[in-house]
C-alpha cells in the first residue's frame, strides 16, 4: 500500500503573501485584477463608483476675462469632444479603468474643423498590457513604446509595435507616488482580504462535498482486503474491486468511502473504526461564514464603498451613513481631480496648435456628484443671512436659481410704503 502523502495543506498565512508577491508583479497583475473582479464584493463596489462617477457630467470651461474668440474655441473643443468615436461617457468609463489597473492611458490626436480651429479627432484608450517600455525624464513621460494587442479571436491587430511621444498620451494614474510610479489598483489593498477569502470559500465547498457524514463505511472480511491489497487477480480481490466501483457510483463517481474490516475482538469489539472528526464529542467547529463576512468588510472598506454594507447587520447602522457618504464623496472628487488634472496635457495640446495664450487655458470641470437638496440649501442660506454673512442681490439670486434650476428674474418690485425704493434692476 502506497504511503505517499497525496496533498500538502495550505498554510494562509505563508501562502497568501507568497502568491501577492507573484500575482501583483507586472504584468501579471492585470490578469489577477480581473480574476479579482469575479468576486461579487469586488466588482460590485467597482461598478458602484464607476456609476456615480461616469454619470457626472463633465465639460472643458473657459478661464475668467477669455475673449470671445476664446470662448469660440472652447465651445469647440467640448463639440468635438463630444463627437469622438468613443463619446464623452465611454470615454469616462475608459479612464475609470485607472480605478481596476491604476492607471489608464490615451492617445490624443487632434485636427481642424471647418472653422480652422484645432479641436479633438480622437482620443483613443491603450491598454496597459500592450505597453512594453515607458520613458520618463525628470517626471515627465517623453515616449511609450507599444506591442500589438493580443488577439482574442474575435479583434484582429495587425498593426506593428509603436511608439508614442509623451505630449500626446494622457497617463491617468491613481495614487502615483515612489513606490507605484504608474499608480496604485484599487483592487491594490484588496488582494490579501480577497485571496484568504477565496481559499476559505473553497474550504467550505470541500467541506460541504466531503464531509464526514457523506462518507460510506464498507465492511469485508480482513482476507478479502488483504487479497485486494495483495493479490489483485483473486476472486476476493476482484469482488472487493466491484464493490468499490459500486460504492463510488452511489456518491457521483468520487472516491469517498472508507473500508473498514468487519472482524471483531473475543469481546465482540470491531477490530478496526473510523469516525469524522466532527463526531468527536466537544470539538469546537470552525465558522468559516464569520471569517468570510470580516473580509468582505475588508474589502469594501479598502474600496471606500462601506456605505454599501450600512444597515446590512447588526453592526450596520443608517446613522452612520452622512459620515460614510461624505468619506466617499471626498474620494471622489479626488479622481476627479487626477482626471481633470491629467486631461490638461489634452486641452494644452489643442490650445497650443491654436495659438492661444496660455494664461487664458480652459480647464475640464465635473458637474456635483449629488444633486443639492434646495431645503437644506435655503435654511442655511437663510442663517447666513440673517446673521449678515451674505447679501442677497440679483445676480446671486439668479446664479442660486440656476444651480437649482429654477427660472431667472430679470427686476424685482420692491415693497410699497414709506421706503419704497421703487424697482430694483
Amino acid at each position: 500500500m502506497s504511503k505517499k502523502q497525496q496533498s500538502n495543506p495550505l498554510h494562509l498565512e505563508n501562502t497568501v503573501l507568497h502568491l501577492g508577491r507573484s500575482d501583483l508583479t507586472l504584468p501579471k497583475c492585470f490578469k489577477t485584477y480581473r480574476d479579482m473582479k469575479l468576486d461579487p464584493m469586488v466588482g460590485g463596489s467597482l461598478s458602484f463608483i464607476k456609476a456615480l462617477i461616469s454619470k457626472t457630467g463633465f465639460e472643458i470651461k473657459a478661464a475668467r476675462g477669455s475673449t470671445a474668440a476664446q470662448k469660440e474655441v472652447v465651445k469647440a473643443l467640448n463639440a468635438s469632444l463630444a463627437a469622438t468615436p468613443y463619446g464623452k461617457k465611454r470615454l469616462l468609463d475608459n479612464v475609470l479603468s485607472m480605478l481596476d489597473y491604476g492607471a489608464s492611458m490615451f492617445e490624443v490626436v487632434t485636427t481642424k474643423n471647418s472653422k480652422g480651429q484645432w479641436v479633438f479627432d480622437v482620443i483613443s484608450p491603450v491598454h496597459l498590457s500592450t505597453v512594453t517600455r515607458f520613458t520618463f525624464e525628470k517626471g515627465t513621460l517623453k515616449q511609450v513604446a507599444l506591442s500589438a494587442a493580443e488577439n482574442d479571436g474575435l479583434i484582429f491587430n495587425d498593426a506593428s509595435p509603436v511608439e508614442l511621444a509623451g505630449n500626446k498620451v494622457l497617463l491617468f494614474r491613481l495614487e502615483s507616488d515612489q513606490d507605484f510610479p504608474l499608480g496604485k489598483s484599487l483592487l491594490y489593498g484588496c488582494y490579501t482580504a480577497w485571496k484568504t477569502k477565496s481559499i476559505l470559500n473553497e474550504y467550505t465547498t470541500i467541506g460541504a462535498a466531503k464531509n464526514l457524514s457523506t462518507v460510506v463505511k464498507v465492511s469485508l472480511p480482513l482476507e478479502y482486503i488483504n487479497a485486494y491489497m495483495q493479490n489483485p487477480l483473486s476472486d476476493e480481490a476482484k469482488y472487493t474491486e466491484e464493490l468499490l466501483a459500486s460504492v463510488e457510483n452511489l456518491h457521483a463517481g468520487k472516491s469517498c468511502y472508507a473500508v473498514i474490516p468487519s472482524d471483531v475482538s473475543n469481546g465482540g469489539q470491531s477490530l478496526f473504526d473510523i469516525k469524522g472528526v466532527s463526531s468527536e464529542s466537544g470539538n469546537s467547529t470552525f465558522n468559516a461564514e464569520v471569517s468570510i463576512d470580516r473580509y468582505n468588510r475588508e474589502i469594501l472598506f479598502n474600496m471606500q464603498t462601506s456605505v454599501l454594507a450600512l444597515g446590512s447587520n447588526s453592526q450596520g447602522s443608517f446613522s452612520l451613513a452622512e459620515n460614510s457618504t461624505n468619506l466617499l464623496g471626498l474620494f471622489i472628487q479626488n479622481i476627479f481631480a487626477v482626471i481633470s488634472d491629467e486631461f490638461q496635457k489634452a486641452i494644452k495640446l489643442a490650445w497650443d496648435a491654436n495659438g492661444l495664450p496660455e494664461e487664458k487655458m480652459p480647464t475640464l470641470v465635473f458637474n456635483d456628484v449629488d444633486e443639492r437638496d434646495l431645503k437644506v440649501f435655503a435654511e442655511a442660506w437663510s442663517k447666513l443671512a440673517t446673521s449678515g454673512v451674505v447679501q442677497t442681490d440679483l445676480e446671486t439670486e439668479n446664479a442660486i436659481r440656476s444651480d437649482f434650476k429654477l427660472p431667472s428674474v430679470t427686476a424685482r418690485e420692491a415693497p410699497q410704503g414709506d421706503n419704497t425704493q421703487g424697482v430694483v434692476q
